[in-house]
This record gives C-alpha cells, sequence and structure tokens, in this order.
C-alpha cells in the first residue's frame, strides 16, 4: 500500500462525500432513510467486540396501593435474557486499473472539470458504504422476520454467521386459513394476535409485513369491507368491493385499530465467485408485530485498522462505525477503494415481538 496517487483530491473530497453518504445529519436526525435498519435501529459502541440481545422477560404491574406508615411490598423483578456472541467484521473492495487510472489522466490533461474528475475518482465510494450496509440490511430483514439471521457460505465470501435472537415460540400464531386461500380471514387472524399480545401487557403499534403478504391482506375480503367501511360505503354488494390502494388500505388499517402498516418490499444483490444474485431477505407470508418501530440496536466494535492505521493510506469514518480508506499500489499499479466495519444488528425486547404467519400450521 502506498499513498494515492490523486491525493491532493482524495483528501479535499473524501471528507465532503463521506458526509455525504452518511445517514446521520450534524443535528442528529436521520435523513430520507434508504434502508428499514437505520430507522429501527440505534447504533452502539461495544467496546470489547460482542453483542447481547437483551429481553426484559417481565412485563409493567401496577403499584398497589399502601396505607400510611406501612412498609412498601415486594414484587418479583422481570428476569434479564440475553443471546451473546462475537460481532464478525464485514467489508468489501473495488480496484481501479492502470486502464481506469491512464482515463482519469487523460479528463484532467482534457481540461475536465473537477466535478467530472471527482466523479470518475471516487465512483467506487458509494458503493463500499452501500455495500456494507446492504450487507447490514439483509442481516437485519432476515433476523426480525424469523428470529435467525444465517449468513450462510452462499451468500457471502468468507465467514458465515448465526444470530438467535430468541424469538419465544408462544410469540408465534398461524393463519386460520392460509391467507391466499379465498375464504381466509387475515384480519381476523391479526386481531386474534393482538389481542394475545395485549393480554401479555403489550399494546400493538406497528405490523411489519413482506408486500406480497400486505397484498393477500389487502386484497382479502376483509381488507375490501375494512377500506369500504373505512370510504363510509354500508351494504349493498360485498362481492363487488374493490381493494383500496395501498397507501390507503394502510390509512384505513390504522383508523380502526392505531396500528401502522409497514409492508417490505426490498431485494438485496450478492456477488460470489464474479455472479450477482438477489435475494428478499425479509420472510415472506409472516407479519411481524411489535410495540415500537425502535426495535434494537446496531452494535459495533472497533476496528483493528482504525487503531493500527496504515502509513500512506488515507481513512475516513462514516456514520461512526464503517471505516473506508483509499491508497495506491504499484505491480501492477492501481487505485483502492475499500471499506469496512464490525457490526451485528440486534433485536432486542424480543418477548415483545409477536410472528402471525399467514399459513395455516397444518400447511407447513
Amino acid at each position: 500500500m502506498e499513498q494515492s496517487r490523486f491525493i491532493d483530491m482524495v483528501n479535499a473530497w473524501l471528507p465532503v462525500l463521506a458526509d455525504k453518504y452518511s445517514s446521520i445529519t450534524t443535528n442528529g436526525e436521520k435523513t430520507v432513510p434508504l434502508r428499514v435498519f437505520e430507522t429501527m435501529l440505534r447504533p452502539v459502541l461495544s467496546v470489547d467486540g460482542t453483542y447481547a440481545s437483551v429481553n426484559a422477560n417481565g412485563s409493567l404491574v401496577a403499584a398497589d396501593v399502601v396505607a400510611l406508615d406501612s412498609a412498601l411490598p415486594l414484587k418479583r423483578r422481570g428476569s434479564l435474557g440475553a443471546m451473546r456472541g462475537e460481532i464478525n467484521k464485514i467489508g468489501l473492495k473495488y480496484r481501479k486499473t492502470e486502464s481506469d487510472i491512464d482515463k482519469i489522466n487523460i479528463l484532467k490533461a482534457r481540461g475536465a472539470t473537477e466535478g467530472q474528475i471527482v466523479a470518475a475518482l471516487f465512483d467506487d465510494y458509494p458503493r463500499v458504504i452501500g455495500g456494507i450496509k446492504e450487507r447490514i440490511e439483509a442481516m437485519f430483514l432476515e433476523g426480525f422476520s424469523t428470529g435467525t439471521v444465517l449468513v450462510s457460505e452462499d451468500k457471502t465470501v468468507g465467514t458465515g454467521i448465526r444470530v438467535n435472537y430468541g424469538y419465544p415460540d408462544e410469540n408465534k400464531f398461524y393463519a386460520s386459513k392460509t391467507w391466499s386461500d379465498t375464504s381466509a380471514t387475515p384480519i381476523a387472524d391479526l386481531e386474534d394476535a393482538i389481542d394475545k399480545a395485549f393480554e401479555k401487557g403489550y399494546t400493538i403499534t406497528d405490523i411489519y409485513l413482506s408486500k406480497s403478504t400486505f397484498n393477500l391482506l389487502r386484497n382479502s375480503q376483509e381488507g375490501k369491507v375494512l377500506y369500504a367501511n373505512f370510504l363510509g360505503l354500508r351494504g349493498g354488494d360485498v362481492k363487488g368491493l374493490i381493494a383500496g390502494p395501498s397507501n390507503k388500505f394502510i390509512e384505513a388499517f390504522e383508523s380502526e385499530h392505531s396500528i401502522t402498516l409497514h409492508p417490505i418490499n426490498r431485494t438485496v444483490r450478492i456477488e460470489k465467485d464474479g455472479k450477482q444474485t438477489a435475494y428478499r431477505p425479509f420472510k415472506n407470508n409472516v407479519c411481524v408485530l411489535t410495540t415500537t418501530s425502535t426495535v434494537g440496536r446496531l452494535v459495533y466494535g472497533m476496528l483493528a485498522e482504525d487503531t493500527n492505521r496504515v502509513s500512506g493510506v488515507t481513512y475516513q469514518k462514516v456514520d461512526n462505525y464503517i471505516l473506508t480508506s483509499m491508497y495506491g499500489e504499484v505491480d501492477p499499479l492501481s487505485e483502492t477503494t475499500a471499506g469496512q466495519a464490525k457490526a451485528v444488528p440486534v433485536v432486542d425486547g424480543v418477548d415483545g415481538i409477536f410472528l402471525q404467519e399467514a399459513t395455516a400450521q397444518s400447511a407447513e
């Protein structure tokens, strides 16, 4: 590794671009998010490089009315459970070859604008930041919708990992009839799950589900009736009812149940051995019911290279947990842009998370 051949531009523009691609503004508020995990997880530093998914297994109980001059009654404290593990490193890099470097030099020689040169020199920079965030997004959506993150060897180059959040079995419910059935009752199924959560002391505020599962809910007979009632239509031929537009159905559901639906329509691309494939990390045919829109933490650790920086390499942090770098190499001549992070999405308070399957138990 050695200093970039374009060090003046790297020093001038790397901090600017890092700020541009950050999800956090200077006042601490998030910009319009591109990824679900950035809205639902709080970034938290782990000094020892490990994570723990903490679950407070105990509902809030009302205080007793106590006579004056009487001792306070002792209550049983809720137990704390934790799923623990080490934080793995994730990262990627892109390399500009000698021919790519020649193209940048030709741009400079022909009097190209600074913006054109910057665009050519830093075109890999958003890819390394976005690539790390895409991996975290895939891990979170898979783990959030199933209770387990499984990055198998066919979905990564290197080490596969498994993280179990410990979702309670008693918080998983099945549909009375598979939702693809024309006689299914998905809203009644959700209402039953909401009631069971309430019996445990939890008030559901948000429901997350894949777009296809959302469409089953929206296009069901119950969904059409709900939308018709929202519009103020009563009576008539219910067979002639139509499904409402997605945004209007979300509004209708929230008006009836004081719960917000969040359809997840997300694809993540994976590259291995030069081939790219796409997959949907959020499990289909499941609804995740939560009591809050912030469900956990993005736990990140300190990188060895961050505390032992290599001479000649230009570094820049993004969102505190991503370390980006740019440097040159010889034999062959090249310019490398890299990004790395030690981070894992962690879901907390799993006793208050409920899964409603869109399939009947016998269908599994």
